[in-house]
């Protein structure tokens, strides 16, 4: 996990990994993340189904996740959408700057190997 975090520049972030027995609503979920901006912390929850995979689909599951964490903020947007909340402009506007600076930044690092 480390590896895909330095990788996806997520190192300010803190990661916290957590194994549970199965997801409570989707028996196929091999993991999920929840995020908090306000202390740039996330939780990763891996559930048994993960370990029905080959390590290179595990590890895909970990970048899947962390991916997550990089796009939270849309999520977040949509939670609000949802719940009813006022969604302005500004909010729209805001996720998609971090959403896409996270991801451009991920991607330079990929491809100049850090440099």
């Amino acid at each position: 996990m480390k590896k895909w975090q330095e990788k996806l520049l997520l190192q300010q972030w803190q990661i916290g990994i957590k194994f549970q027995d199965e997801h409570d609503h989707d028996v196929c979920v091999a993991a999920d993340v929840t995020c908090n901006l306000s202390y740039i912390r996330a939780t990763i929850t891996f559930y048994n189904t993960l370990f029905d995979d080959t390590i290179e689909e595990q590890e895909r599951v970990v970048v899947h996740e962390l991916c997550h964490i990089l796009l939270f903020q849309y999520r977040e947007l949509a939670i609000k959408f949802e719940e009813g909340s006022h969604v302005t402009g500004q909010d729209i506007h805001h996720a998609n700057e971090h959403s896409t600076q996270a991801v451009t930044y991920a991607l330079w690092n990929l491809h100049t190997g850090g440099r």
